[in-house]
């Protein structure tokens, strides 16, 4: 595909920087050269939004998970059997953990240029699952482990570890759209992104009062987050299949 005046490619390419053109090497979707059959644009175009559906659902089950404790914080202290600070520091570890995350993450980015990107995915969505998992284990113990220091440590554990996926969630969204979309897309494809964190959110708050009305509703409203965070470790699953299987 022929570049224009200023290096940019005509038709759902990106920019003529050659690391950011081997950047789409290396997750194997390349721009279509002038030859290419109309069914693999189509593929190209479909499986570029269907990547930012992906890393947009990690933002959006990270964001959920994290705010998880706060939406209906009475019953979750009665079921734990802990204080409203502790309530306060299960939220605040996510801002606690953004910051040295975000640097670990800047770091990749420079150090690893190419993989960089899709290395800082799959750290997410296993962190923010695992943390996700991890945080369901004392509803699953007896009544007094649960409400005891060490039932607890493990809430606190589970919430660092999802805090780590927002250093990828909340950094890489421009990089995203520079890598996978056009100029005239990369506006919408980054909106897109951040909005889904809030998203997260914004479900969580309508869930938890129709799962969470009494405090024995704690592990069903758990269980519906860990079923969200895998979906992003599967996703991509499926691009592999439509976009190189015949």
């Amino acid at each position: 595909m022929a570049e224009n005046e200023d290096g940019v490619l005509n038709e759902g390419g990106v920019s003529g920087d050659s690391t950011v053109t081997e950047m789409i090497r290396e997750v194997d979707v390349v721009a279509p050269a002038s030859d290419t059959t109309e069914r693999e644009e189509w593929r190209m175009v479909v499986g570029r939004w269907y990547v930012l559906a992906c890393f947009s659902m990690l933002s959006f089950c990270q964001c959920m998970v994290w705010f998880t404790f706060s939406s209906a914080s009475t019953q979750f202290e009665d079921y734990y059997d802990i204080s409203e600070s502790t309530i306060d520091l299960l939220l605040n570890w996510g801002a606690i953990i953004f910051i040295p995350s975000a640097f670990c993450i800047w770091l990749m980015q420079i150090y690893l240029p190419i993989q960089g990107l899709r290395i800082a995915f799959w750290i997410g969505c296993i962190a923010n699952f695992t943390g996700s998992v991890v945080r369901t284990i004392p509803c699953w113990l007896d009544k007094d482990i649960r409400q005891s220091d060490k039932g607890v440590w493990m809430l606190h554990l589970g919430q660092i570890l999802s805090a780590m996926s927002a250093g990828v969630v909340m950094t890489l969204c421009t990089k995203l759209s520079v890598v996978w979309f056009p100029t005239h897309q990369r506006a919408t494809a980054t909106a897109i992104a951040y909005t889904s964190n809030s998203a997260g959110t914004a479900l969580l708050f309508l869930l938890t009062p129709a799962i969470v009305s009494d405090p024995e509703g704690t592990p069903t409203l758990l269980y519906i987050q860990i079923a969200f965070s895998f979906i992003p470790i599967v996703g991509p699953y499926w691009l592999f299949l439509f976009c190189f299987q015949s």
